[in-house]
Formats: structure tokens, sequence, C-alpha cells
């Protein structure tokens, strides 16, 4: 049996994984912008749930089959911190704009101006400790060790974009 996906963000690693893990099973996860431009190729114009599925059938039959191989278990995981980081990091951004309007205001108390404060230096050390925990499982496997060292000299690019990139 093939089995021909999209990949769907963190939806499709479940239902991918479980199929890998089935005898007789072959997995194909495909780049959600080639399985569209092959739709449009074929002319089809709506975006349904029964025509999205006959889109990967039929791109699964005449595209050339590249079995999906799971990253490792590392890989996953670090996956997962940077995601999270990034949602972390995305709720700094908005203590931070609350802390610029709050100093801008005789309307907010010094109270929840110091709580703002205390919310970033949470958010900061909370950051802090994702990207020691990502460069420790870096650091645990060589080759994604190697590919940081790599990006890191590229102009520009330093630890914490070198892991998210990763």
């Amino acid at each position: 049996v093939k089995v021909c996906m999209e990949a769907t963000g963190i939806y499709h690693l479940e239902v991918a994984l479980r199929l890998l893990s089935t005898p007789g099973v072959d997995v194909m996860v495909c780049n959600p912008r080639s399985v569209r431009e092959f739709s449009n190729a074929l002319m089809f114009r709506s975006k349904t749930d029964p025509e999205d599925a006959d889109v990967c059938l039929k791109y699964g039959e005449r595209m050339p089959w590249r079995s999906w191989q799971p990253p490792s278990a590392v890989c996953f995981e670090l996956r997962t911190l940077c995601r999270h980081m990034t949602s972390v990091r995305k709720q700094l951004v908005i203590e931070r704009t609350r802390l610029a309007r709050a100093e801008t205001s005789n309307m907010i108390s010094a109270w929840i101006h110091d709580d703002i404060v205390v919310a970033i230096d949470t958010l900061q050390c909370r950051i802090e400790k994702l990207q020691s925990k990502a460069l420790e499982l870096v650091a645990s496997d060589a080759m994604l060790q190697q590919q940081l060292d790599l990006l890191c000299t590229i102009k520009g690019i330093a630890l914490t974009s070198g892991v998210q990139v990763l």
C-alpha cells in the first residue's frame, strides 16, 4: 500500500508515523506547495476534502515516489523546542509592547507596570532555558552539531537563528 499525504504542520506527523510502522505501507509526505501547483495544473479550482484527497491520489500516481523517512527523535525534540521558543518570543514581544504603552500612559498603575516587567524577565529566562536545551540537543547529535557549525559560518547567522534553521 502506498499513501501520499501533504505535510500539514503537526497534523500529518502522527498519521505518517503510524502508517510507517505498519508492515507493507509506504508513505510519501509531500510539500503542500507542490501539491497545490499540481492541483492547479490539473485545473482543480475548488478546495474540498474529497477533491484534496483526489489530488493527493493523482500526485502519488503521477509524480516520482519519494518514500518518507521520519527525522530522528533528536530532530523531533529540537523542532518542538524551537516552535515553543518562537511562541514564547511572540509573548515577549506582546509584553514589551504592553510595557511601552504603560510607560507612555498615566492611567497604568505602578503595580501593573512592575508586573509587566516581571513577566518580561520571566519570558526572557524561559527563552534562555529553551535555547540552552536546544543547544544541548544539537550537541548530543554529531550531524546536527556539524550542520549548526556550518550554518554559523554564514554571515548573519548565529546560534539562535542557526538552531531555528535546523
